[in-house]
């Protein structure tokens, strides 16, 4: 082509360019005009000619922005022109794809965890219970001080009965009682979860029938019919979606019972997990003209009244509370208000519902952000060196007329585009994570099933990337565009600016300060779950099985009928091959229970001891058979256990009792031989001591060292003594049979158990087949839980840091090519070169180890809660930490710094 061809098509380019300055609506005349002029001086052979007249149209564009009285331009002109800049910047991006491929998915890392973890956050802690407005809904119970620091009991039926008649400040209370059912089906005896719930439970609940209908009170009355609801899982599965099933009866714990409606789905029961919601409802029939007592067994949600809060409720509740002594002397004594410090709260049912695990989440969260920021400063570095290598262009976008404002603009389309690419490819991330999370989470984290991205995560997760995008254009907006001089910087420079080289080094350090935080973080918490995990809980989990079974109240009537039945269901397990020993207990270690029941004593010495320790005589009673501590691998520490003679004859009322038992009651002293008396009997007949065992876990809490607070336990014999009278009424119709195996795969073993027990009774189901290590494991399911996530966190931390430092190593090495090449042409060897660039990189990661530890250990307390038998300033923790991402540093230094050390001197300065 004639070089004078070049000249015009580049003086066309010039005019192209100017005339994105025109106001839209003239910029097609601008462009016919100052096509019609290049044309009228389009002599080849004056090339030099034409790109003069070229420079001329920046002048006629800015003139008719004057004329028009926009110093931008329009709206519509503005949003144009950004358009184009980000199309430029897109196609600028192509011609980078290392650059854009590191920083968009180094942005998606960070944004995508947010995003997740924001959806969990959303579902189970910002939005709303789903219930009719769930801000006036608080769950009533009692702090029992007296009996420990921390005790909770729920509500009583003769509370219940009071309060809904005096207290003011609240307009409904409900009470109800998780129950299990055996109901008879064309497959055989089936377990149902199912729960017992007042009349007012309906409407607190917003519960709506899809078939028939709900509860009423004339339903609640111990005079009415029995009658039940059943869940539609249950209607669909079992009676087949049925529409005639209103009406029907169904045969339920041996009592029939007619079905009214069908419970419509998405109904959820505060505290129960959905995979185990009721299957069935059934009145819970409170007879307010019976004798009530102190039985606080049933949780309580209530409604308050238009202007009532928490606090005016329980000042309210604290008088009503001090009355029941006079309304019911048979349940409460004013010695039992005033000595166990007895007084109903009220807490609003979302904070009970979440506990602490709502704070979990947000350190969870909080961790994502760290991510975040060390994904956004990683970036930050990438964008800083890639406008260092554009400040050419950006010089000559200036010279060619485009002001301030133009280059700005530019720079902000271009940290935009490059933030919202990351955060397209953050929810893409985020939507196939969200499940993945759900599946990972314990069980006991409300409403996380079937959680999916939420619209909010999504909109949070592009105003962060707007934010973020901003961020990135400001130290380039601030530097090379709003002070100028930085436009026009010669770029053959060795080195960059001192503050360029400051800011990319401070951005090192922040990385490994968060990263450090982060790592700290986690080791602290896989420190802890290692130590709950090799904590004692008292029992020997490997090889065993436990399965539930119930029996029926009208085929097994009598505690000898229910004896002799277990009996030889054990007999028969015992005899399968395979099984080195059985037993059943109304409870299982770690797993829960081991309530709190008043002890009574026959040496009312114990009573004295009791005094001076500042305790109480509360314990958690069992029911317990021959054989159970042997399947449990619970140690006899002294006497011995149950065996079949001490339950064929109950009169020998003969008790176990656990370690903690004997040391608060007869510290010092054998127990042996000693009374007590369930329920607080003091006048006998006693139950005496037998034996003494070892403790075990009542349940492995977040919150405390495994056995830090042992099981109180005491065991009574599964048949009761006929001759005392506390027990009168009580039915061992449910427990879990516990079996110890010496097969490596203990459930095989379930198949000859059903069998067993079909052949002592058919009728008798058997529900929650569990592996005990798997119960144990359980028990820290939430410290796990939040250990991985942490950890992932903290591994993508670590990456992330590596990454960055990597990239500003090579940079300045790159920077640095003619000063290495020169150091090496007077004598520099490669190994000196190497620790010059990997002690350089060092300086800014001891900074940032030392930064990292002081952030550390001014959030330690932020997960002191989740710890388990770490303090949270273990040096094992930090020192780990620091080593870790020491090694790491040096690796990500050392690759170009190995780079470096090979450089030709030659090669070097001829390049420069």
């Amino acid at each position: 082509m004639h070089p004078g061809r070049i000249f015009l098509r580049g003086a066309r380019a010039l005019v192209w360019l100017a005339a994105h300055r025109v106001p839209l609506s003239r910029r097609d005349r601008f462009m016919r005009e100052w096509e019609g002029e290049l044309t009228n001086e389009s002599d080849v052979e004056s090339g030099w000619r034409l790109l003069v007249a070229a420079l001329g149209a920046f002048a006629d564009a800015r003139a008719l922005r004057t004329v028009n009285g926009m110093k931008g331009g329009t709206m519509g002109d503005w949003i144009q022109e950004f358009v184009n800049d980000v199309r430029v910047a897109l196609r600028g991006m192509k011609r980078s794809p290392g650059f854009t491929v590191t920083a968009v998915a180094t942005l998606a890392l960070g944004l995508g965890g947010s995003a997740a973890l924001y959806s969990l956050l959303d579902r189970v802690v910002i939005q709303p219970l789903p219930y009719p407005q769930p801000e006036r809904l608080v769950r009533l119970s009692n702090q029992v001080p007296g009996v420990g620091p921390n005790e909770v009991w729920a509500m009583s039926t003769a509370q219940w009965a009071f309060l809904t008649d005096e207290a003011t400040t609240l307009e409904s209370m409900g009470l109800y009682r998780g129950r299990g059912g055996n109901v008879m089906t064309a497959a055989g005896p089936q377990r149902v979860r199912s729960v017992a719930v007042t009349a007012s439970m309906m409407d607190l609940l917003g519960m709506r029938a899809s078939v028939g209908r709900l509860i009423s009170p004339d339903d609640d009355t111990p005079a009415a019919p029995m009658v039940g609801l059943i869940s539609h899982g249950f209607w669909q599965r079992v009676l087949g979606g049925d529409p005639g099933v209103v009406g029907t009866t169904l045969v339920y714990n041996d009592r029939p019972v007619e079905i009214i409606g069908v419970v419509d789905r998405g109904v959820e029961l505060p505290g129960w997990p959905v995979d185990m919601a009721p299957e069935m409802w059934i009145p819970l029939r409170i007879d307010r003209g019976g004798t009530f007592h102190n039985n606080h067994v049933f949780p309580s949600i209530a409604r308050m009244a238009d202007g009532a809060t928490p606090a005016s409720v329980e000042e309210e509740l604290r008088g009503l509370t001090d009355r029941l002594p006079d309304v019911f002397p048979q349940a409460y004594g004013r010695r039992f208000i005033d000595g166990y410090g007895f007084r109903t709260q009220a807490i609003p049912l979302k904070e009970s519902v979440l506990g602490d695990l709502a704070s979990t989440l947000w350190i969870l969260f909080g961790g994502v952000g760290l991510v975040l920021l060390i994904a956004c400063t990683n970036v930050a570095n990438l964008f800083l060196v890639r406008m260092e290598g554009r400040r050419q262009e950006l010089a000559l976008r200036g010279a060619l007329g485009a002001n301030r404002t133009t280059l700005g603009r530019y720079v902000i389309a271009e940290g935009l585009t490059l933030a919202l690419l990351g955060a397209l490819v953050a929810v893409a991330l985020a939507y196939w994570a969200v499940p993945a999370l759900t599946v990972l989470a314990p069980a006991e984290l409300p409403r996380v099933q079937g959680a999916s991205l939420s619209v909010n995560a999504v909109v949070v997760t592009f105003l962060l990337a707007l934010a973020g995008g901003l961020a990135l254009a400001a130290y380039p907006l601030f530097t090379h565009v709003r002070r100028g001089g930085g436009l026009l910087e010669s770029t053959r420079s060795t080195t960059a600016s001192r503050g360029r080289q400051r800011l990319r080094g401070a951005l090192v350090v922040s990385q490994v300060a968060l990263a450090l935080t982060l790592v700290v973080g986690a080791g602290l918490l896989v420190q802890s779950l290692s130590a709950l995990r090799s904590a004692d809980a008292g029992i020997e989990a490997e090889g065993v099985l436990a399965v539930d079974l119930y029996l029926s109240r009208a085929r097994h009537e009598g505690d000898s009928d229910v004896w002799s039945a277990y009996r030889d269901i054990l007999n028969r397990v015992r005899a399968i091959p395979g099984v080195a020993s059985a037993g059943m207990s109304e409870e299982l270690p770690v797993s829960g229970g081991f309530g709190c029941t008043v002890q009574g004593f026959e040496d009312e010495t114990v009573y004295d001891v009791v005094k001076e320790q500042g305790g109480t005589t509360c314990a958690g009673q069992e029911a317990t058979s021959p054989g159970y501590f042997e399947a449990m691998g619970i140690p006899v520490l002294e006497g011995r256990g149950f065996t079949d003679q001490d339950l064929d004859d109950p009169t020998r009322a003969t008790v176990v009792v656990s370690k903690a038992f004997a040391d608060r009651f007869w510290p010092g002293r054998s127990p042996l031989g000693q009374g007590v008396g369930p329920g607080g009997n003091t006048e006998g007949p006693f139950y005496h001591v037998i034996g003494v065992v070892g403790d075990v876990a009542r349940a492995t809490s977040e919150g405390e060292a495994p056995l830090s607070q042992p099981a109180m336990a005491i065991y009574y014999p599964i048949q009761h003594n006929p001759e005392e009278t506390w027990n009168q009424g009580w039915w061992p119709g449910a427990v879990s049979l516990v079996v110890k195996s010496d097969l490596s795969d203990p459930s095989s073993l379930f198949p000859a158990i059903r069998q067993a027990v079909a052949q002592v009774d058919p009728e008798i189901p058997l529900t929650n087949l569990t592996d005990m290590e798997a119960v144990v494991a359980e028990a820290s399911s939430r410290l796990a839980f939040v250990s991985l996530l942490l950890a992932i966190a903290a591994g993508t931390a670590l990456l992330l840091a590596a990454v960055g430092l990597y990239g500003v190593i090579s940079y300045v090495v790159s920077r640095r090519t003619r000063e290495i090449g020169m150091r090496m042409a007077v004598g520099a060897q490669p190994g000196d070169v190497q620790r010059m660039v990997v002690g350089g990189a060092m300086s800014l990661v001891a900074l940032g180890v030392v930064m990292g530890t002081l952030l550390s250990l001014a959030s330690s307390r932020i997960v002191a809660g989740l710890l388990v038998g770490v303090e949270p300033t273990s040096p094992a923790a930090y020192a780990a930490a620091a080593g870790l991402l020491t090694l790491v540093a040096v690796t990500a230094s050392w690759i170009p710094a190995r780079r470096a050390a090979r450089i030709d001197p030659l090669e070097a300065l001829r390049a420069e």
